[in-house]
């Protein structure tokens, strides 16, 4: 099953997906919240890359760069909510 479309030219959402699963796995794994599981990790980094690969505006800056970050302040942003509502 392919999805044709991205913001980015040429390219197919499932080649994304796959180069960025080593890094969504690697910081997923950095993180141990409370009633989240590693899966629950590796989904919300795969719906920033999603939400990257949506609002990325080709000829601003190079994907790369905005994708890592978008991922690493998901997870951020995950802790964040965690650490305030466990107490």
């Amino acid at each position: 099953f392919k999805i044709p479309y991205t913001g980015l030219p040429g390219i197919e959402l499932n080649n994304i997906l796959e180069q960025y699963k080593p890094f969504i796995i690697k910081n997923a794994i950095q993180y141990s919240l409370k009633n989240y599981d590693l899966n629950d990790l590796v989904q919300i980094s795969y719906m920033a890359l999603l939400n990257a690969v949506d609002k990325y505006r080709t000829g601003t800056n190079t994907f790369s760069p905005y994708a890592y970050n978008t991922i690493k302040n998901a997870l951020r942003y995950t802790a964040r909510q965690n650490i305030k509502y466990s107490m």
